[in-house]
């Protein structure tokens, strides 16, 4: 379990420093433990979160589609002409995929209260927010390294069961969490293992410190500050350089 994270902090002050990871590409032949486990072997202290990209939970587990695969239908055609085009609901396969897993009725309820809620308030963002997890979440075609980027990646299944077998298996002390980010500024803790504070997760994956094209870079390790740690943790200071 985590630790360390909910001590008070200066508000400009970032609650981890961050040491970002490259792996190999990872396809669904790969077992995620065993790659987490690869790629932070040695590297971990106690108070650690090993935060993982949503996209390679979701290799892993095989949640891959091609677009010819889906058959998009009214709804999505319509309703994917007036989604940001920086959204991967912007493409009716994508959107279709989503109203496949969410259903017709809810995506188009989203449609008509977000379209409104921009219109008469001049707000954003209650389309993705009553449509949920996988219109947050799900990847375009664009949005995924090749090989995989002539599929469709859906949110992962069970994230925070995820979370918590990978902390399970990484040891004492450390903790998990499975992000969503990219580089617009927006981020979401879609699973955590327990102990894992989110906002403080949120605070420094907002800046997408993995990139979103071809960095190979899928994991990070948030370590607390030195002032945050709490007092079973060691260590502390800058960490070392990724490998």
């Amino acid at each position: 379990m985590a630790t360390g994270h909910r001590l008070g902090r200066p508000a400009s002050k970032p609650p981890f420093e961050v040491e970002v990871i490259r792996t190999e590409i990872i396809t669904p032949a790969h077992d995620l433990e065993e790659v987490v486990a690869r790629y932070t072997r040695g590297r971990l202290q106690p108070g650690d979160v090993v935060a993982v990209s949503t996209k390679i939970v979701s290799i892993t587990q095989g949640r891959l589609l091609r677009p010819e695969q889906l058959r998009p239908g009214t709804l999505a055609r319509l309703v994917c002409r007036f989604i940001d085009q920086e959204g991967s609901c912007s493409s009716p396969y994508s959107l279709q995929a989503v109203i496949e897993h969410t259903g017709r009725w809810r995506v188009a309820l989203a449609f008509l209260v977000g379209g409104a809620s921009r219109l008469l308030l001049r707000r954003s963002g209650d389309f993705y927010r009553i449509a949920g997890y996988y219109a947050r979440v799900i990847d375009d075609v664009m949005g995924t390294l090749a090989p995989f980027d002539k599929h469709i990646v859906l949110p992962p299944a069970d994230p925070d069961g995820v979370a918590a077998s990978l902390a399970r298996a990484l040891g004492p002390g450390i903790g998990a969490c499975i992000v969503d980010a990219n580089d617009l500024g927006k981020a979401e803790v879609v699973g955590a293992s327990p102990g894992v504070d989110r906002q403080a997760v949120l605070v420094v994956m907002r800046s997408n410190p993995w990139g979103n094209t071809d960095q190979q870079a899928p994991l990070a390790i948030l370590r607390p500050r030195s002032d945050e740690r709490g007092p079973a943790a060691t260590g502390g200071g800058a960490m070392p350089p990724a490998g």
